[in-house]
Parts: C-alpha cells; structure tokens; sequence
C-alpha cells in the first residue's frame, strides 16, 4: 500500500479542530479564520483543475507577500501540482529562465510584478497564463477534494538566487516537506494555537517554508501592510500578536 501525504492536508485536519481560529491576518486585521481559508483553497485548487492541468503540472507564484500568496500557494498542493515559488525582486530574465527550466503553464503575480511578469512572458517560448492574486475570486470553482499525493511526488521547486550562475532547482518532494516540519517543531522552536508568524521576509524563500509548521500548529500567519520588513511596523505587529516568530536574515537582524 502506498501512503499519501499532501501538505495541504494540515490545513483541513487544523481547520477541523479550529475552525474560528485566525489563520491569516493583514497588519493587525484578520482576514480569514482556518475554515474560510480551506474553503477558499479547495475552491481556487478547482478552478486551477477547470483549466486542464494535470497532477504534477508547475505553477508558478511571482509575487510580494500578500495573504492571497498563502491560499494560492495551499491551492497548488491542494490540486496535486507543483509549487514554484519565484522571488518578486528577480529581473525579466530570471524569471523567463525560471518559467522556461520549470515548464511553467500558468504564473499566480501581483500587482507589484505585473509589468515585469508580462515582459518576461513575452520572451518565453511556450505559453504561460498570468492569474493576479488580486482575482483569485474569479478563479474559484466547485469545492474539490485535496489530490493523494504521494510521500515521493514533487511539491517544491524551491529557485536558488543564481548568484553564481544560473538558477538551481532544488527539487523538494511532499516527504522533505513534512519531515522539515515534523524536526523544526520537535527540535527547533515550538507552535502553539494562537500563535503568530510574520512574514517581513519573502514568502518564496525561507519565510514561506515558515507557513508549513505554523499552520500545522493553528498560527495565524501575518503579513505586514508594507509587504516587507520596516522596523516601526514590526514594533506595532510584535504588539500586537501573541507567541510571533519571525524568519529574518542576518542583514534585518543587523
């Protein structure tokens, strides 16, 4: 027998057990508890199955933290495709090289990376469709059920910056995801129900392998009204919220 395992699964089984409970928050305002986030996810996971993609299938995510980042990022595993994350600082040409390597179909941007995303469209040989974060609405279909991923299958195509060359793959399966979860809450920091994660770093990066264990856990996860790290706006958020934890490099500690 094959076990299935989908990351997307610790979304329903913390949305089942608190469902009231906030999940996402926007500066200090909540915008969505766990069980309205599951919905959405299992609606925006149908309307990326309504346009043909099949298990497996990449779909890319170029853009600025926002809490939609969050639902789109659950909806890729949700629907049994792959999660690409790109970062939303990256130049035309990265991104074109990206979407060429990854064989990327369709590209979840915000308005931030709009204009960068269509010009590297332009260059790419195959076609891409362009979802903006902001119409996720628009996206959203019937309820679908979470796809049985297996440990094995690929979830995360986790870019490289590509400082010393071309961008890198590093290819993680739903079973790396679940293992760097289980060890992060049993040997690096504990989660508990009503805590808070804010992501001040990209969520394309080390900030959003931060949402995996924190929703596993019932953390709400919050993103600064700013989109990134001001030292002021952390101040008020660390106010704010209970039990945070913050992934930060060592230049925004400094």
């Amino acid at each position: 027998m094959v076990l299935t395992m989908n990351e997307a699964l610790w979304l329903k089984k913390t949305a089942e057990k608190n469902p009231d409970a906030p999940a996402l928050a926007f500066g200090k305002n909540e915008v969505s508890t766990f069980a309205k986030l599951l919905d959405a996810v299992s609606m925006v996971a149908g309307g990326l199955l309504s346009r043909q993609l099949k298990t497996g299938d990449r779909v890319a995510i170029f853009a600025a933290n926002t809490p939609s980042y969050i639902t789109a990022l659950y909806s890729i595993w949700w629907a049994g495709l792959v999660a690409v994350p790109i970062n939303a600082k990256l130049h035309k040409d990265e991104v074109t090289f990206i979407l060429e390597h990854a064989e990327i179909s369709h590209i979840f941007i915000s308005d931030q990376t709009a204009q960068v995303a269509a010009k590297s469209l332009e260059k790419c040989t195959h076609n891409v469709s362009m979802i903006n974060l902001d119409d996720l609405g628009n996206l959203k279909k019937d309820f679908v059920e979470a796809h049985p991923s297996n440990p094995d299958d690929l979830a995360w195509l986790f870019y490289t910056s590509g400082t010393t060359g071309r961008p890198k793959g590093a290819m993680l399966t739903f079973k790396n995801l679940d293992e760097m979860t289980t060890q992060f809450l049993s040997c690096v920091a504990s989660v508990e129900e009503g805590d808070a994660i804010i992501h001040a770093a990209p969520l394309s990066h080390g900030s959003g392998l931060y949402t995996l264990p924190h929703i596993r856990n019932g953390a709400c996860q919050v993103i600064p009204e700013s989109g990134g790290f001001d030292v002021e706006e952390l101040s008020e958020l660390l106010d704010e919220w209970n039990g945070v934890s913050m992934f930060a490099a060592p230049t925004m500690v400094n």
